[in-house]
């Protein structure tokens, strides 16, 4: 904290950004006494799990940013007040992101030009609710048997979070898991 404190007051910051709940219990308390605001993104897809003391200090920051109107309810009905909470729509930069021939790259995957592909990209890990992604897929693969699913990412609970139920829902086979990310 101390050292947090002499860092911003040494490089006069227009505002402090938060992303996890240590994250702002640490900012707070170097911001203790100071005028310089603070805003905290939450990534939490089910804050019915957040505890009630990183509730109460959601409520401090100027805004807290979330990523979806769902969460944004949920966060209010459990008495963050509305004024303070933003909801961000997702966007995709299409300048960049076009999706073009993507023909080479499905082959690559081993996906024939027939399949139906949908996916993520995320970090594998278990708050990612790669359980509801899978159940949509079992679903989904009833009405559509060409389904197949590419999951782009890494992390370290792969196995028990994504591939090990894939298999038990017999899924295996329609998903290609990418440990990494492509480029360009």
């Amino acid at each position: 904290v101390r050292r947090l404190r002499a860092l911003l007051d040494r490089e006069g910051f227009d505002l402090v950004h938060c992303h996890l709940a240590n994250d702002m219990r640490i900012a707070l308390s170097a911001l203790h006494g100071r005028a310089l605001p603070m805003v905290r993104s939450v990534y939490e897809t089910e804050p019915e799990r957040i505890p009630g003391f990183d509730l109460r200090a959601l409520s401090r920051p100027r805004r807290v940013f979330v990523f979806s109107r769902g969460v944004e309810r949920a966060l209010i009905a459990r008495g963050l007040p509305s004024e303070r909470c933003v909801a961000l729509e997702a966007t995709v930069d299409l300048e960049r992101f076009r999706p073009g021939d993507a023909s080479a790259r499905r082959r690559a995957l081993g996906f024939a030009p027939e399949d139906f592909v949908a996916g993520i990209v995320a970090r594998v890990q278990p708050q990612r609710r790669f359980d509801l992604l899978l159940d949509a897929a079992e679903l989904a693969a009833r009405d559509c048997p060409r389904l197949r699913l590419v999951v782009i990412g890494r992390g370290s609970k792969l196995e028990a979070t994504a591939r090990e139920p894939a298999r038990k829902r017999g899924l295996l086979d329609r998903v290609v898991f990418f440990p990494g990310y492509f480029e360009g």
